[in-house]
């Protein structure tokens, strides 16, 4: 492949004020986004708002190739491979939602769709980097948001509306098995997989500009029955995502509160396998907005602790129970004993 090729635009779009670009597969860039956002003749409206969201697979579980979480459009979607798309088998999802009207009024801002890639530094990638569970899409997107008067007089508090993820052309169809998934708009600096820095929210002397970073990391490899060199191969070198995500902004700070848990599942067989039933969760209204910040996951071997590959069978999370829980699952036929590292993160605005 040309040199040249890897340097290349593929999004560059300017609308007024809105700055958007991107590049494709850049040693440098590979991994880095941004956009800017004048939020002058923006209006603060009452937002839809997440409190709690369930989606979980009929018949078995699956590999993963999109999420879905729009409570604008009432769209929800856990998409997976051949097995539930119909073209080897068919299974479709539960959706188990709580949506409310929020009480405070946001502005609402949305991403492009950032492109999620593996770093090319790490390249030529070879079989023991994906058969040693070290494979990650990563990407960190840059937003600066502009007006002519003041954002904030103090802080800005950032939160997940919706979101929407998309593997990238050669898995759209078939999805990945994944070890991990990492989304988190950033308060405070962080260590990214390449050792740079991204910066946590930065506001202006002025307070009429500030920025923040979005970092996003999905952990993939082989499946146990089918590995990175075999038969059936996966193609796991040519994985790319996308994520779009639409946030609101309040202009107040809000306390982060992050909350982390494990959870360890045994080896299960059911192999006499009863399908999933539905169980509908009564919704109660809340006087504060919660809203989401950062949630993460990672299955772990319990004896040896390190990262494993599952298909996932369950996702979700509820905001306004006490323990603030995130819900992953691998359950079917035959599921492998699985530790599941959580962290879900949240901002209260009263």
């Amino acid at each position: 492949t040309p040199h040249w090729f890897y340097s290349r635009p593929i999004l560059t779009h300017l609308k007024g004020n809105d700055i958007k670009s991107s590049s494709m597969l850049s040693p440098d860039t590979n991994n880095f986004t941004k956009q800017q956002i004048d939020l002058t003749n923006r209006k603060k409206k009452s937002r839809k708002i997440v409190s709690s969201i369930n989606l979980k697979w009929k018949k078995r579980p699956h590999r993963l190739s999109s999420l879905t979480i729009d409570p604008v459009n009432n769209f929800y979607v856990l998409g997976g491979g051949t097995w539930g798309s119909g073209e080897i088998g068919s299974d479709y999802t539960f959706i188990n939602k709580c949506i409310f009207d929020s009480k405070n009024k946001y502005y609402s801002i949305e991403t492009p769709y950032i492109p999620i890639r593996m770093d090319m530094n790490k390249s030529p990638f070879t079989n023991k980097y994906f058969n040693s569970q070290l494979a990650k899409a990563w990407a960190v997107h840059e937003v600066t948001l502009t007006s002519e008067k003041k954002i904030t007089n103090d802080s800005i508090t950032s939160i997940i509306q919706s979101l929407d993820l998309q593997s990238g052309p050669h898995h759209q169809n078939i999805g990945v098995t994944i070890n991990g998934l990492d989304m988190e708009i950033l308060y405070r600096d962080k260590t990214l997989p390449n050792g740079a820095i991204a910066k946590g929210l930065q506001v202006s002397r002025n307070k009429k500009e500030v920025k923040f970073n979005i970092y996003f990391e999905i952990g993939f490899g082989p499946e146990l029955t089918r590995p990175t060199t075999g038969p059936i191969k996966q193609n796991l070198r040519y994985y790319s995502a996308a994520l779009k995500l639409k946030i609101l902004l309040a202009s107040k700070e809000s306390k982060i509160k992050i909350q982390k848990e494990e959870d360890t599942k045994p080896n299960r067989y059911n192999l006499t396998f009863k399908h999933a039933k539905i169980i509908k969760k009564k919704c109660s209204s809340s006087e504060i907005d919660v809203g989401l910040t950062k949630m993460s996951f990672i299955f772990r071997n319990p004896k040896t602790n390190k990262k494993v590959t599952r298909y996932l069978r369950e996702f979700g999370f509820d905001l306004h129970n006490k323990s603030n829980s995130l819900f992953v699952d691998n359950d079917g036929e035959i599921s492998w004993s699985t530790k599941f590292d959580k962290t879900i993160g949240t901002a209260t605005l009263k």
